[in-house]
């Protein structure tokens, strides 16, 4: 589920609890109609956190797109450490997963 159409369902949700005790509805089903849209964010809510914001399962990691931007150039460094033998590797502050 995109986050899009999270954001749609939540603020529909919402709009129609606020709307839900304006309507010309028995007492008796009042609770019921204002029931029907917090279910409905619920199971949105739920299913989305198996999702990332692009739509993607959740399993693969989210990595948003960076748009481009006229007049600016993204370049991305990276820091190098000789080992031992001479061999040249990325340091650790730039390796997959370092903290």
């Amino acid at each position: 589920m995109k986050r899009t159409t999270l954001v749609i369902i939540q603020c529909v949700g919402v709009s129609a609890s606020m709307l839900i005790p304006m309507l010309p509805v028995d007492k008796q089903w009042m609770a019921f109609c204002a029931t029907v849209p917090a279910v409905v964010q619920l199971i949105a809510a739920i299913l989305a956190q198996n999702f990332n914001p692009d739509g993607s399962d959740a399993s693969i990691p989210y990595r948003p797109t960076i748009k481009p931007q006229p007049g600016v150039t993204i370049t991305q460094s990276v820091t190098t450490q000789t080992t031992a033998k001479g061999a040249t590797t990325p340091a650790p502050e730039d390796q997959e997963g370092a903290k």
